[in-house]
C-alpha cells in the first residue's frame, strides 16, 4: 500500500488534474453521433491497414522470424476488431514461433491466445492456453503482457464463478498482478496508469482515482484505444460519485475513442445507452446506441459481449413501460382537449353535410347527362355513314364535360366517371367494330399481341388505336381524351408499331382499314 501511495503521489506531480466533462455532456453526445455516422470510414481505414499486412504475409519466401513479427502486428490490429481474424493471426504466430523453436516466442503466442480467449468469455480455452505458458522464458515486456492477461482474466472470471471460496480469493490475486505491472512499467506508460487507477477504485479511493484519471486522460490521444479504456473507468468513477452528467460525458468520449480506433469489442457505448435508459433521457438515442453496439459485438463474433448487451434488455423493457405510461397520461390530456373541440367539429360536420348534398346533386346531373350521352351513342351507332365523325365528336364532348366537372367533384368521383366514360366508349366502339381486337392482333407479332383481362373490353393500347381508327391521329388530342400525357401516348404508339408484322411505317394505315 505504501508503494502504491508513493506511485500515486509521483504521478500526480507528473500529470495535472483535468476538469472532467467540460462543455456539458450534450456536446459529447452530438460528437458521438457524428462519429457513429462516420464509423464506416474508420473501419475501412483499419481494414486497409490489415490488408497491407496480409499482402506482406502472402510472400512465399517470407522467413519465419519475419512472419512472426508480421503476425504479431496483425494480431495487435485484430485483437479488438474481430475475434476470428485475431485467432487466425495468433495461430499463425504460434506456428511461426514453433518453426523458430523459440520458447520465448511460443510463450508469447500463448499469452496472446489466452488474452484473446479471456476477453471473448471463453474461460476454459483461456485456462488451457494459460497452462501452456512457460513464464521462465518470457522477456520483461512479455511478462507485463502475461500479468495483464492474468489480472484481467481473474477480474472478469470473478463475475461468473459460482464457487464462493474461489470468488473471495480472486481480488487478492488481481491486486498481486496489478502491482507487478505497476512495478515493471514506467509512470508514463498507459497500462501503468490504468492499473494505478483500477487499484484505487478497488480500494474505494474514488476521489484520488478521479483526480488521477482525469490527469492521465489529459496526456492521451482522445482518439486512441488507451484513451477510450481510461475514459471508461473515469465514467465508472463518476457513476460511483453520483456525477451522472460527467459519467455520460466520459462514456461518450470513450465510445468515440473506441470507434475512431476501430475497437469493436467495447463496452462504453452500451453502458451509455443503459444509463440514458435508466435516466429516461433521450430513449430514441439510447436505442440507436444499443443497436450500433450490438452490431459491433456480432461483428467481433465472440460470445461474451452479445450476452452482456442482452443483460440490458430488461432496462429497455422498463424504458418502454415508462414511455407507455407517459403516452397514456398524454392520451388522457388529449381526450380532454378533444371535448373542447367538439363544437368546432359539429360545425365542420354541418359544412361536410352541405357539401355532400351538393355533390349528390352533381352526381345526379352527371348520371342524367351520361344517360343522354349513351342514348346519343346509340343513335350514332345506327348512323353508319357518319359513325366515325360523330363518335369522335362524342368523345370530345365527354372529355370536355368531365374536365368542367373537376372543380365540383372529388378525385374518386372523377375516376368513377372516367371509368364509366371508358366503358361507354368501349361498348359503342365494339358495337361498330365487333372484330376489331382480333383483326388488330393479327397485325402484330404473336408475342406482342394484346391480351385483355377478365371483364375488360378494351385496354389503353386498344383505345389509342381505336381512336386512330376513328380518324383521331394527333397524340395531343388522344392524350386529352384518355387523360394521359402526350409523351405516354407517343410511347404506347411507338411500342405497338415496333411489334408490327409488316413494318411500323404503314401500321396505322392498316389499322384504319380494319
Amino acid at each position: 500500500m505504501h508503494r502504491l501511495a508513493a506511485i500515486v503521489s509521483a504521478s500526480l506531480l507528473v500529470f495535472p488534474v483535468a476538469v472532467s466533462a467540460q462543455g456539458g455532456f450534450e456536446e459529447d453526445l452530438v460528437r458521438l453521433d457524428r462519429t457513429i455516422e462516420m464509423a464506416g470510414d474508420f473501419y475501412s481505414n483499419h481494414e486497409a491497414k490489415t490488408s497491407t499486412l496480409k499482402s506482406l504475409l502472402d510472400n512465399r519466401d517470407l522467413k519465419p522470424a519475419d512472419a512472426f513479427d508480421l503476425y504479431s502486428q496483425l494480431f495487435d490490429a485484430e485483437f479488438t476488431y474481430r475475434f476470428d481474424n485475431a485467432k487466425e493471426a495468433v495461430d499463425q504466430k504460434a506456428a511461426a514461433a514453433a518453426a523458430l523453436k523459440d520458447k520465448s516466442k511460443v510463450s508469447e503466442a500463448n499469452v496472446n491466445r489466452a488474452m484473446l480467449f479471456g476477453i471473448a468469455g471463453m474461460y476454459l480455452e483461456a485456462t488451457q492456453a494459460f497452462a501452456q505458458i512457460d513464464t521462465t522464458c518470457l522477456s520483461e515486456q512479455q511478462l507485463i503482457d502475461y500479468y495483464n492477461f492474468r489480472q484481467r482474466f481473474l477480474y472478469d472470471f470473478r463475475e461468473y464463478t459460482r464457487n464462493d471460496e474461489e470468488r473471495n480469493s480472486l481480488p487478492g490475486k488481481v491486486r498481486y498482478y496489478r502491482r507487478k505491472i505497476i512495478e515493471g512499467t514506467s509512470p508514463d506508460n498507459p497500462l501503468h496508469q490504468l492499473m494505478v487507477v483500477r487499484d484505487l477504485m478497488d480500494e474505494g479511493e474514488l476521489g484520488k482515482a478521479d483526480s488521477l484519471c482525469t490527469g492521465f486522460l489529459a496526456g492521451l490521444d482522445p482518439y486512441s484505444h488507451e484513451f477510450a479504456e481510461m475514459a471508461y473507468y473515469e465514467a465508472t468513477v463518476c457513476r460511483e460519485l453520483g456525477r451522472q452528467e460527467d459519467m455520460m460525458s466520459w462514456f461518450a468520449r470513450s465510445a468515440v475513442g473506441d470507434i475512431r480506433s476501430a475497437t469493436r469489442d467495447n463496452g462504453s457505448l452500451q453502458s451509455l445507452a443503459v444509463e440514458l435508459l435508466n435516466a429516461g433521457r433521450d430513449i430514441e438515442r439510447a436505442f440507436r446506441y444499443t443497436q450500433f453496439s450490438l452490431n459491433d459485438a456480432l461483428f467481433f463474433n465472440a460470445r461474451l459481449r452479445p450476452w452482456q448487451i442482452a443483460q440490458s434488455l430488461p432496462a429497455i423493457e422498463n424504458a418502454y413501460s415508462a414511455i407507455r405510461a407517459a403516452q397514456e397520461r398524454k392520451a388522457r390530456r388529449l381526450n380532454i382537449a378533444l371535448l373542447a373541440l367538439a363544437v368546432f367539429l359539429l360545425a365542420a360536420v354541418t359544412i361536410l353535410l352541405f357539401t355532400y348534398m351538393r355533390q349528390k346533386r352533381i352526381q345526379k346531373q352527371v348520371r342524367e347527362v351520361n344517360s343522354r350521352l349513351q342514348a346519343a351513342m346509340s343513335d350514332l351507332s345506327q348512323a353508319n355513314a357518319a359513325k366515325e365523325e360523330y363518335l369522335g365528336l362524342f368523345l370530345t364532348m365527354c372529355s370536355s364535360y368531365i374536365e368542367k366537372l373537376k372543380k365540383f367533384m372529388t378525385l374518386s368521383q372523377i375516376d368513377a366517371e372516367l371509368k364509366s366514360f371508358y366503358k361507354t366508349f368501349d361498348n359503342a366502339f365494339l358495337q361498330l367494330y365487333p372484330d376489331f381486337v382480333e383483326k388488330f392482333n393479327a397485325l402484330l407479332l404473336p408475342e406482342a399481341r394484346v391480351e385483355l383481362k377478365k371483364d375488360e373490353l378494351l385496354n389503353t393500347e386498344l383505345r389509342i388505336f381505336a381512336l386512330i381508327k376513328l380518324g383521331i391521329t394527333q397524340s395531343s388530342h388522344i392524350a386529352t381524351l384518355l387523360r394521359y400525357s402526350v409523351n405516354t401516348i407517343y410511347n404506347y404508339r411507338a411500342q405497338i408499331k415496333n411489334s408490327a408484322i409488316e413494318g411500323k411505317d404503314s401500321f396505322e394505315d392498316r389499322v384504319k382499314a380494319i
